[in-house]
């Protein structure tokens, strides 16, 4: 049953058909508009980490913990009462090579694979981490879910802008990009990369050139 409080699919989508001067939806397509809308229900994601997941399982029995395809941002890794410490891979091999054993546990992301040094062989873990939402996309009545009320209306400034430059309106699109990205934080810069403190919202180079 859709909150009365969040906008449905078809709802957000006519929001942006009305700031369109293509209201027989033929240039911009309906389904244009909800690829627009589903690439902004991402990017606040990822900015605002609103999906979070946690999950408990064992690593393999060479020392690997699976990497969920669904991820976005890792939050942490523990082992038991040990947090790991993730790392590039300069760092990681440069401990492996040498057979020394950091203060802590270390991780690195290669491809689908999280590896720990040292090894940590058939051992219960908890790994959390910012999931893809579910998109918008299965009917009419979906709803964003995990978004809340209140920045639904940036879905909608979002697709207005990128439908605004289809139509070749770009101080428009401008205008609307401005308004979605205005007081968000940037983007995550990779999915291992941990955060050292809570997120505050301040401006940062989004993924479209805008502050």
């Amino acid at each position: 049953m859709p909150s009365a409080w969040l906008p449905t699919l078809t709802q957000m989508r006519d929001r942006v058909f009305n700031r369109l001067r293509d209201s027989e939806r033929v240039f911009v397509t309906a389904a244009e508009v909800d690829q627009y809308l589903n690439e902004a229900l991402m990017d606040l994601n990822a900015r605002l980490r609103l999906s979070r997941t946690s999950v408990d399982a064992t690593s393999s029995t060479t020392g690997t913990v699976t990497y969920p395809t669904e991820l976005v941002e890792i939050e942490s890794l523990w082992f038991d009462d040990q947090p790991v410490q993730f790392v590039n891979d300069e760092t990681f091999d440069s401990y492996a090579l040498a057979g020394v054993e950091p203060y802590t546990y270390i991780a690195r992301v290669s491809g689908d694979t999280i590896y720990t040094y040292p090894a940590l062989i058939s051992l219960p873990y908890t790994l959390k981490y910012i999931s893809r939402p579910a998109a918008l996309m299965s009917n009419d009545s979906d709803t964003p879910s995990i978004i809340p009320p209140e920045l639904t209306p940036r879905l909608v400034w979002y697709a207005i802008a990128e439908a605004k430059w289809k139509e070749g309106e770009a101080a428009e699109a401008e205008r609307f990009m401005q308004l979605y990205v205005e007081g968000l934080p940037g983007r995550p810069r990779g999915a291992h990369r941990m955060r050292p403190a809570p997120v505050t919202l301040t401006v940062e180079p989004g993924p479209f050139d805008y502050a």
